[in-house]
């Protein structure tokens, strides 16, 4: 892949993440002014020297990152040390457009403008359609068109940034979210979230039954798959995750689900042990 295929999937990328933020941001309302000062710490940050930045925030949200972008965009995760450098300044600077365009977005909420003309004339027989069309054929012609949805990741990254942009989430609790939802992702795939079904929320939960607790840590279950994990639980009679945790776990990818105002939110709500 050479620079510009790899600047065309960052644009193609953010553009997605930054239109759903600011389609948010709608719904929300005007930035606070210190939720603005936030902003603009942030850009600071993101405008370090590149491996300043990215050694600032440390291994793991590197990883993350760099995880996140490459199953988005399809962008292989194997990469020279070089490369990998080379895209994650790409990540980098998006990011500091995408901060600055929601502060510019904000700048709307300021004012009305009424100057700009219509992309079309609306013809008279138009114009005699009533404003609330409640023909059945109608709105059933269009609903297949409204389902339209993101991939989990690209929702996740919108929602991770609204967190980073408004204080709502601590470091810590970041990473919890990052964490159970790369689990979910690993497990059921990358998909768009009005693809996922009852099944795949109960599949979830009985995997997280079965999981080693700390498995990330454990010598015997480290660097292992989820399955792979699993046996060695019961190889080595190894404790699993408790009650609380997996509904913990389930709570945190329904909170994703609820932001996103999705129909089928409520599934993995209803599968608490």
């Amino acid at each position: 892949m050479n620079y510009g295929e790899l600047r065309t999937k960052v644009h193609g990328h953010f553009k997605r993440v930054l239109e759903r933020a600011k389609a948010r941001r709608d719904e929300l309302g005007p930035y606070t002014e210190l939720e603005k000062e936030r902003i603009d710490d942030t850009i600071q940050l993101y405008e370090m020297d590149n491996e300043d930045y990215w050694d600032l925030v440390g291994k793991d949200e590197v990883a993350k990152q760099f995880r996140s972008f490459c199953n988005a965009t399809g962008v292989p995760q194997k990469q020279t040390r070089e490369n990998a450098w080379v895209i994650l300044d790409e990540i980098r600077k998006a990011w500091i457009g995408f901060h600055k365009a929601m502060l510019e977005h904000d700048k709307t909420f300021e004012e009305y403008d009424f100057s700009t003309k219509p992309s079309a004339a609306v013809s008279a027989a138009e114009s005699a359609q009533p404003i609330f069309d409640t023909d059945p054929v109608k709105v059933s012609n269009s609903r297949p068109q409204a389902l339209s949805s993101p991939l989990l990741s690209i929702l996740f990254a919108e929602r991770k940034a609204e967190a980073e942009q408004t204080g709502q989430w601590s470091a810590k609790l970041l990473n919890d979210y990052q964490a159970w939802t790369d689990l979910f992702i690993e497990l059921q795939g990358d998909r768009p979230i009005l693809d996922y079904k009852k099944a795949d929320a109960r599949d979830f939960k009985n995997v997280l039954l079965e999981l080693p607790t700390n498995r990330n840590k454990l010598p015997q279950t480290i660097g292992l798959t989820p399955s792979d994990a699993i046996q060695a639980a019961k190889d080595h009679s190894l404790p699993t995750l408790s009650v609380s945790t997996v509904n913990k776990a389930l709570g945190r990818l329904q909170g994703i689900w609820k932001w996103s105002d999705c129909p089928s939110s409520g599934v993995l709500g209803q599968l608490a042990v």
